[in-house]
């Protein structure tokens, strides 16, 4: 790693590569912009084509409004009116990263980068490793669904992974507070539309795979393609992957030169639990490991927390710490805001756990755990977003029909879709019960806890 941001300011040296800019058009560059509505003076704004929108489209606008020079999409020809200097560049979308990583200096080069992708767990086993690095003397970032920023400031976000633009600025400004390591959560969608170009990931971890995004990727190949983007880069240093996944074949294929270090819940990983101990209060393991057995005490909650804790020691030994210094370091972590975190009402009423659990597979989890625990009744309030994967969502009104005595179905951001229709949808998949609809959320999560 270097010792120092080196930003890329003119024209020339930022298009070095991709397209030849004559001398008298090597102008300074302020800013990099991609919506034209968001153009100041000075900046570089880069038109693509969109899913919706073509940005070439808004080139007068952003030179109206200010921009120094216009570089494009290829196959749009520039009006001859322009008075800035306007170049066409082929690929640009995957090209916009490698420009923003120049503009802002190149950021992942001073920082250890751990990318962390997968359907499930890529929160928790962020926001958890970030937490360890702390306590192990690091000064961590976590970038992800929950928000962005260090570990004990974040703010929220609307992507998991931010824009190319974003992110690269994300990095620089995390090494302007002094940060040497990020925890970044890495989307499918972020992967296939290059948004990653140009970071120098250190450690990449896989998590899982199973169904979701398919409004997106169309099919489970396309999706599981789009994941296996991060282990196909070159200079990664280390790869951890989860042994218990049926793509880890496919994950250790993909991989060049990372070393590999593997986790699950069985023997035949280089981590996997030997005895874990489960109550309210936290859980207790005793972990296999290639440096000797490790015991570890945490307040996190569930079964399902399990692989997410082998995935952190993992990363943490792939990383050459002390076993005993990663042991403290568990001991000190929580979960984050809406990953099984509990709520307890007053002395003997019902604990109430949030969940993220936004797929199939997520929310088996979560209701296993709970079973585990109760002797009583388990009610889950859950919805469907709209405008994402229809099909999945028949498919959790089987996993809580099988796994949660009583169910109130809501929304859970319906986007454009009507939410009975979202709620019918789910019905499909429940035939053992009759589940209450209540699309109002705060009313559905009322009545289940006045029902308890």
């Amino acid at each position: 790693m270097g010792s120092a941001l080196i930003p890329v300011r003119t024209l020339k040296p930022l298009l070095a590569g991709f397209v030849e800019v004559p001398a008298d058009a090597d102008v300074e560059i302020s800013a990099l912009v991609l919506d034209s509505r968001s153009v100041t003076p000075g900046a570089l704004f880069l038109g693509i084509r969109g899913d919706r929108l073509d940005g070439r489209e808004y080139v007068p606008e952003a030179v109206q409004a200010g921009a120094a020079a216009v570089v494009c999409d290829a196959e749009w020809k520039a009006p001859d009116t322009l008075a800035v200097p306007c170049f066409i560049v082929d690929d640009l979308r995957r090209k916009i990263a490698l420009i923003a990583n120049r503009f802002y200096g190149f950021p992942s080069r001073l920082l250890c980068i751990v990318g962390l992708t997968g359907t499930n767990g890529k929160t928790t086993c962020g926001f958890l490793l970030a937490q360890a690095l702390n306590h192990l003397g690091r000064r961590s970032a976590f970038i992800g669904t929950i928000g962005s920023g260090l570990i004990e400031q974040l703010e929220p976000n609307h992507l998991t992974t931010p824009d190319a633009i974003e992110l690269q600025q994300t990095l620089a400004d995390f090494v302007g507070r002094g940060a040497d390591s990020v925890c970044m959560e890495v989307s499918s969608h972020a992967l296939s539309q290059h948004r990653v170009e140009g970071v120098e990931f250190d450690v990449a971890l896989f998590t899982n795979i199973s169904r979701d995004h398919l409004d997106y990727h169309q099919d489970m190949s396309a999706y599981v393609n789009a994941k296996l983007m991060l282990f196909r880069r070159t200079g990664l240093n280390i790869a951890v992957i989860n042994h218990d996944d049926p793509h880890e074949n496919m994950v250790s294929k993909s991989i060049k030169s990372a070393r590999i270090w593997t986790y699950g819940l069985r023997e035949g990983a280089d981590i996997y639990p030997l005895s874990v101990d489960s109550s309210f209060a936290g859980l207790y393991l005793r972990l296999a490991t290639p440096v000797g057995e490790m015991k570890l005490r945490t307040s996190l909650f569930g079964q399902v927390n399990v692989p997410n804790i082998a995935a952190v020691v993992a990363t943490l030994l792939a990383l050459d710490y002390h076993p005993a210094d990663i042991v403290d370091a568990m001991a000190g972590v929580v979960a984050p805001p809406g990953r099984m975190e509990s709520f307890e009402r007053e002395r003997g009423d019902p604990r109430v756990f949030v969940d993220y659990a936004h797929t199939p597979v997520a929310l088996e989890g979560a209701l296993r755990s709970l079973k585990a625990h109760s002797s009583g009744k388990i009610w889950c309030v859950f919805g469907c977003g709209g405008e994402r994967d229809r099909g999945k969502r028949s498919v959790m009104g089987a996993v809580a029909d099988r796994w949660a005595d009583e169910f109130v179905l809501t929304n859970d951001n319906p986007r454009g879709e009507s939410p009975d229709q979202i709620i019918t949808d789910i019905e499909a998949g429940i035939e053992s019960h009759e589940a209450l609809r209540q699309p109002d959320r705060a009313k559905a999560i009322y009545q289940a806890s006045k029902t308890l």
